[in-house]
């Protein structure tokens, strides 16, 4: 890599671990807070929505951000067209969803969703707007305008989210908080980006942007309904409650994978891009990020697994305690997912988006069908069974990018292999190091510092590359 595009590399990834960093820790505190005055059935109600709205967001984008970034002869026209493909998509969205929304309100039993849906709805175009300005701030590695940008909208919206609480809004406070930080972020993408599209819509830049996006809509349709058919199964199957309880627990598993991945993803696919053409670059870039990706990754999930019941009971007492089983269980399958983008995002570096649909067409009907044959044995052996599957999609992963990129399936597995055991001696390390003490606080303070002196000597003694690389980074930065 270049020294221009390593210094553009390296700024991204610091802007874009604070911006992950400094949102999943306010939406951390702003979400207890909120939590503790609002009822598992209120967040239960929204979760029921998540299948239209996430269906939507993925609708709206239609791979076309990712096919914007991946061509690297792009024009003004092509943002311009997809500019304009985002706002009829999106108005045409608002308006199924606001006539569909008695028949969701039926479906669930719950008349109260009827009014919700339309109102919630609004956030998809808002959204589809200022998804041009903000894929133009990635195409120039400006990390650090969007994370100040998805900060201060989320953190003004948040403290909106907790009045509203407060005064008793209910359901209403999660509508409004979501409907503020789609809003805010609107408005300052559009102050900070000026960017203005111009009158013209080419169908050429349209055909080429489909033939791309097309195959990465289908992917996310068929991701997007399989991981909201939880909620939408718990929720007509059983009750709000239980779909709130599920959702705390899936929202706590994915915290850790939300931070790490999304911060090596989101520099990584127009980094990918751009050294698409040097399969030597290419391949050691990708086994770096897949390496460290697990590094970081892997002992978190394994702390926060074996501390899931002081850190719930503590934080949100002991009307969430049914959700500590379901986290502990999905942090087994949360490490999984983000090690298959980094698959799939190498793909649509290298334009074979018909190879991540096709990983897609192997194993998401399958996992459907294991979801619906979960059901019976209640809300712990679903979430059992979706971890489990998880460890299996990335594996087809693997084996896709190895039979057509030729990254070797062994050379994968031996790259994330250490950290693996590393976090499993971790996990076991903590488990009994906490059945020493009786208070929640303790039990947290101690496991986590058990955990991180654990893994540092595992690393240390063993010469991890990973954890040598790091300390030199750090060294030379100061």
């Amino acid at each position: 890599m270049d020294s221009e595009l390593k210094k553009k590399a390296v700024k991204g990834i610091s802007w874009t671990t604070f911006e992950k960093i400094g949102k999943q820790i306010t939406q951390f505190v702003l979400g207890i807070l909120i939590a503790r005055l609002l009822a598992p059935s209120d967040y239960g109600i929204i979760g029921m929505l998540s299948i239209f709205m996430t269906l939507s967001s993925c609708i709206v984008d239609g791979g076309i951000g990712n096919a914007l970034i991946q061509n690297k002869n792009r024009s003004e026209v092509d943002f311009s067209t997809a500019f304009y493909i985002n706002i009829f998509t999106g108005i045409t969205l608002y308006i199924v969803l606001f006539f569909s929304a008695p028949v969701i309100a039926n479906f669930y039993n719950l008349p109260v969703l009827k009014s919700v849906v339309r109102i919630y709805a609004i956030s998809i175009i808002i959204d589809s707007i200022a998804i041009i300005q903000r894929v133009k701030l990635t195409i120039e590695f400006n990390f650090k305008a969007q994370s100040i940008i998805s900060i201060t909208a989320l953190l003004i919206s948040g403290i909106l989210g907790l009045a509203l609480a407060m005064s008793g809004f209910g359901v209403w406070t999660l509508v409004f908080y979501s409907l503020c930080e789609s809003f805010l972020r609107f408005v300052f993408f559009t102050l900070y980006k000026r960017w203005i599209p111009s009158k013209r819509f080419d169908i050429e830049s349209f055909k080429h942007i489909f033939s791309f996006g097309s195959k990465i809509l289908a992917s996310n349709i068929l991701n997007t309904i399989y991981d909201n058919m939880y909620t939408l199964v718990i929720g007509k199957k059983m009750r709000a409650y239980d779909v709130g309880i599920y959702n705390r627990g899936k929202n706590f598993s994915e915290m850790p994978p939300t931070i790490v991945g999304q911060i090596l993803m989101k520099v990584a696919f127009p980094l990918f891009s751009q050294m698409q053409s040097d399969n030597d670059k290419f391949q050691n870039i990708f086994k770096t990020i897949l390496s460290l990706e697990t590094f970081f990754l892997a002992p978190v999930l394994a702390g926060m697994a074996v501390l899931a019941k002081p850190l719930v009971l503590l934080l949100l007492k002991d009307k969430w305690a049914d959700s500590i089983p379901i986290l502990q269980i999905l942090c087994l399958g949360a490490l999984w997912i983000p090690l298959k983008d980094i698959n799939t995002n190498i793909l649509f570096a290298k334009g074979r988006t018909d190879l991540t649909f096709l990983i897609d067409l192997i194993t998401k009907p399958l996992a459907i069908a294991l979801l619906f044959w979960s059901i019976q044995f209640g809300v712990f052996y679903m979430c059992l069974i979706r971890s489990l599957f998880s460890i299996l999609v990335y594996l087809v992963s693997v084996v896709i990018v190895d039979k057509f990129l030729k990254i070797s399936f062994f050379s994968q597995i031996k790259y994330i292999f250490p950290s693996l055991i590393f976090s499993t001696g971790m996990f076991f390390s903590v488990h009994f190091a906490i059945m020493l003490f009786d208070s929640n606080l303790v039990k947290l303070i101690f496991g986590f510092i058990t955990g991180v002196t654990v893994y540092i000597m595992l690393c240390f003694f063993t010469k991890n590359q990973n954890f040598y690389q790091i300390l030199n980074f750090i060294k030379r930065r100061k």
